[in-house]
């Protein structure tokens, strides 16, 4: 091949990698969800990961006095106090008993923290985690107004053979924020 005829090649190449960054990207990233299967008490539960931004195992948790029942207390994640917030409480089965997240260093990792993604940092503590799970969007269904389900939840998923509520963090978020209004209005 003559030199020009591969400068020719090359140029041509050039100008078909420099058109490449200039189309849309295709991916089927809007076609799945990701998402991490939990259990409280018993019952599962999905929380969507681009609302966490970290899952650890149980670490010591400093209990405030006088806090309200759903806060666990502070935990050091990241080299900042972070509040945790008792997912069991949120979703009205009652307080996780005290000790129940406190690291024992025996290897039991039944007691799980989940970071949750935004501006103001805070955490679930919950009781055990199953898995990672990427699904279909489409499978992704609207909670049924007659679901038993928490007010936290209002789309269900296929996973793991059961049909699972899946959890929004941002209405838990609501939540906690008006929970802890109404308790430092109490204390005033």
């Amino acid at each position: 091949m003559s030199e020009l005829l591969l400068g020719e090649k090359a140029r041509a190449l050039r100008e078909e990698f420099d058109r490449s960054f200039a189309l849309p990207v295709h991916s089927d990233f809007a076609e799945w969800e990701d998402l991490l299967a939990i259990r409280v008490h018993g019952d599962g539960y999905l929380l969507r990961v681009l609302e966490i931004s970290r899952l650890d195992a149980a670490r010591n948790i400093l209990r405030l006095p006088g806090s309200p029942p759903a806060l666990l207390g502070l935990a050091g994640i990241r080299a900042a106090l972070i509040p945790v917030w008792d997912l069991s409480v949120l979703l009205g089965y009652g307080a996780t008993p005290a000790g129940s997240f406190t690291a024992r260093g025996d290897g039991d990792d039944r007691r799980w923290l989940a970071l949750v993604a935004g501006e103001t940092p805070w955490a679930l503590g919950f009781e055990s985690f199953e898995g990672y799970f990427r699904v279909p969007r489409a499978d992704m269904r609207p909670k049924h107004e007659n679901a038993s389900a928490t007010a936290f939840v209002r789309q269900i998923c296929p996973c793991q053979g059961e049909v699972l509520p899946v959890l929004c963090c941002p209405l838990m978020a609501e939540s906690i924020i008006e929970m802890t209004h109404t308790s430092q209005a109490r204390s005033k």
